[in-house]
């Protein structure tokens, strides 16, 4: 089994691809499309992993209330966030639908379901990632495809890390385990929506919030 690791250019998505392929690790840089005929003839593609997470506005500024929001900030969040992922599952979905069968997850967030202030376009671009999944779920069941998001909460990553101290234990507050999440925590979860195991859940939103969507 192989991973294929493929950057759009434009948008900035990464895509995590695995799949059966011709015995060699694959990383190339795409543009539009992330996938050619070349990768498409060799590859038996398993499962698909959209990781797509920007928000400008409140990690690399301070929260923004939406009368606030610049709009070439929150243009980018919704290309990345949203429309990358739409044109990335369109491809895979094209591609699955014909080898009938695979594995799409979405990486959605628990702002998309239950909102925050100050992340108006972070929060909709990931609540309409989670209509894409459900949707897209329904369309390609009968070709033997899932489609299901994970929506993590406050994960340690490096966009998290960037806030305050202040902001960070008022945070803890609202996690009823009391502590932020690993990314292996997350990554788990995606290992299992893409396995054998997972064959009978599909359009479904997984939380990895340590109960902040409860």
């Amino acid at each position: 089994m192989k991973e294929i690791l493929c950057n759009s250019a434009y948008f900035g998505v990464t895509v995590s691809l695995i799949g059966y392929g011709a015995g060699i690790m694959l990383k190339k840089k795409f543009k539009y499309a992330f996938l050619n005929p070349l990768l498409i003839s060799i590859i038996f593609v398993i499962g698909v992993v959209m990781l797509c997470g920007v928000d400008y506005e409140s990690y690399e500024n301070s929260a923004q209330y939406l009368s606030y929001l610049l709009t070439p900030a929150t243009v980018r969040v919704l290309d990345v966030n949203l429309k990358g992922a739409f044109f990335c599952m369109k491809l895979a979905a094209r591609l699955m639908s014909k080898q009938r069968y695979g594995r799409i997850i979405n990486m959605s967030s628990v702002v998309g379901l239950r909102g925050n202030a100050g992340q108006v376009n972070y929060a909709a671009s990931k609540a309409g990632l989670i209509g894409m999944t459900k949707s897209l779920a329904k369309e390609i069941a009968s070709r033997g495809v899932t489609v299901n998001a994970i929506a993590p909460g406050f994960i340690e990553t490096d966009m998290t890390r960037t806030l305050l101290p202040t902001v960070q234990d008022s945070i803890l507050t609202s996690i009823p385990l009391k502590r932020f999440g690993q990314p292996e925590e997350v990554a788990h979860a995606a290992a299992f929506l893409a396995s054998e195991e997972a064959g009978y859940i599909t359009g479904q939103v997984l939380c990895i919030d340590g109960g902040m969507a409860m």
